[in-house]
């Protein structure tokens, strides 16, 4: 076991959990959630940690990226979760970014999240009615 430099026992459950989803469940990402910390690289550290732990090196990678929030007390805003292909990464990042209709961004994110058809369908229909 590892003293956690930045993650709660909380957020290592929900760590777990994510791993699980995206490794035995086949979900193509999950993102986890978002923390402040002063280094990147003890974050970065802890999920490398809990990886271990869940003893799957090699199969399940973490992505940290900054969360676009100002420095608060010296600290920054990461987000961070967890994926098994480079190419779902790729994907993620790019409609983070893109610049596309809103509704499409949302189809795609709902696919590489692993949600079913009628769920995203279900969503965007509420989102039209806003």
């Amino acid at each position: 076991m590892w003293n956690p430099k930045v993650l709660t026992a909380d957020e290592i459950g929900r760590i777990t959990w994510a791993i699980q989803e995206v490794l035995k469940r086949g979900k193509p990402i999950a993102e986890v959630s978002s923390l402040r910390t002063k280094k990147k690289a003890d974050l970065i550290d802890d999920l490398e940690n809990c990886i271990k732990l869940m003893r799957c090196k090699g199969k399940v990678f973490f992505w940290v990226e900054n969360a676009k929030c100002p420095k608060w007390k010296g600290m920054y805003r990461y987000r961070y979760g967890f994926y098994t292909y480079p190419c779902i990464l790729r994907a993620f990042k790019h409609m983070d970014s893109a610049k596309i209709n809103p509704v499409l961004r949302d189809v795609f994110l709902g696919l590489l999240f692993g949600y079913r058809p009628e769920i995203i369908q279900e969503f965007v229909s509420k989102q039209k009615r806003r």
